[in-house]
């Protein structure tokens, strides 16, 4: 076939999803396709937090080259189309059906991401152990509203600020090695001025 498309085991191709890449097969004025998800936590959409989610799903074969590396974005050659956020035209997502195996697979995933950040850009580790996590918390339950869903808002927003955290502390014991040792004062003063920065941040929106 010309085009392509790629479904994950915990994934369902919505009927009117179907519908409509059928018809963009008929046109050639772009390589690839962002595809609406409808993310679902413990049987509950999560309309409030995680919608509209986007992935480059539908492309032309041979447009698209994946990364090796855990969570990288796919690289396209050409136009992507991106479609409308319609609930009755996405890809419906079975993201967590059973927590235990869901915080097991994050566990695994956060060794794989803070291996990429050392084989990457190796930033600065301060973000990542206080302001990514109070940052993923706050704009998935405030700011996105995932409160709306009760407690399934809650564990969500909760679990995603805890995978923020995992990830920086195996990149943290990564860097170990390259990293000189923090004195008690430097860490009063590190964590300090992240929460200032958070609370500056928060403060513009």
């Amino acid at each position: 076939s010309d085009w392509v498309l790629v479904v994950d085991a915990d994934e369902r191709v919505s009927t009117g999803l179907a519908k409509r890449l059928r018809t963009l097969c008929e046109c050639k004025d772009f390589a690839a396709v962002e595809i609406p998800f409808r993310n679902h936590f413990m049987g509950v959409w999560l309309k409030h937090g995680w919608w509209p989610d986007y992935h480059v799903r539908f492309f032309r074969r041979g447009a698209v080259r994946w990364s090796h590396l855990i969570h990288e974005l796919p690289k396209v050659e050409g136009r992507i189309l991106r479609l409308e956020p319609d609930p009755l035209a996405a890809m419906e997502h079975l993201a967590v059906t059973d927590l235990g195996a869901f915080l097991e697979k994050r566990a695994r995933y956060s060794q794989l991401d803070a291996q990429r950040l050392v084989n990457t850009l190796k930033p600065s580790i301060w973000p990542f152990l206080v302001r990514r996590p109070l940052g993923e918390f706050y704009g998935r339950y405030f700011r996105s509203q995932s409160w709306r869903h009760g407690m399934p808002g809650l564990v969500w927003s909760l679990a995603l600020a805890a995978y923020e955290l995992q990830v920086a502390m195996n990149y943290w014991a990564l860097l170990q090695s390259e990293t000189p040792q923090i004195t008690p004062a430097m860490l009063r003063h590190q964590v300090r001025w992240e929460a200032i920065r958070s609370n500056l941040k928060w403060l513009r929106f």
